[in-house]
C-alpha cells in the first residue's frame, strides 16, 4: 500500500487498504486513519473528513487522531478560501 501511495496511486492503496478497516482495535483505527489521509491527498476532502468525524466520535480520547483531524481541518480551510 505504502509504495502505491508513494507512487501516487492513491486508488490503489485505498483499494488494498479497504479489508484492514474492518479489523478491530489499534490495528483497525490505524487502518483508518491511513484511508482518511490517502483519501486527503487524493484531494477528496469531504470523504476525508467525515471519516475522521467518525472515528472521532468513537475513540475521542485517542490522541493519533488529532494531527490528522487538524490537517484535515487546514486543508479544508485553504481550500474554501481559495475558491472563494
Amino acid at each position: 500500500m505504502q509504495r502505491q501511495a508513494k507512487q501516487g496511486n492513491t486508488q490503489q492503496a485505498l483499494d488494498k487498504l479497504s479489508p484492514l478497516t474492518y479489523s478491530s482495535g489499534e490495528k483497525g483505527l490505524s487502518a483508518h486513519l491511513l484511508q482518511a489521509d490517502l483519501l486527503r491527498k487524493q484531494g477528496n476532502l469531504p470523504a476525508a473528513y467525515q471519516l475522521l468525524s467518525e472515528l472521532y466520535q468513537q475513540h475521542s480520547q485517542n490522541e493519533k487522531l488529532f494531527p490528522h483531524i487538524t490537517t484535515c481541518l487546514f486543508n479544508k480551510e485553504k481550500t474554501a478560501k481559495l475558491s472563494s
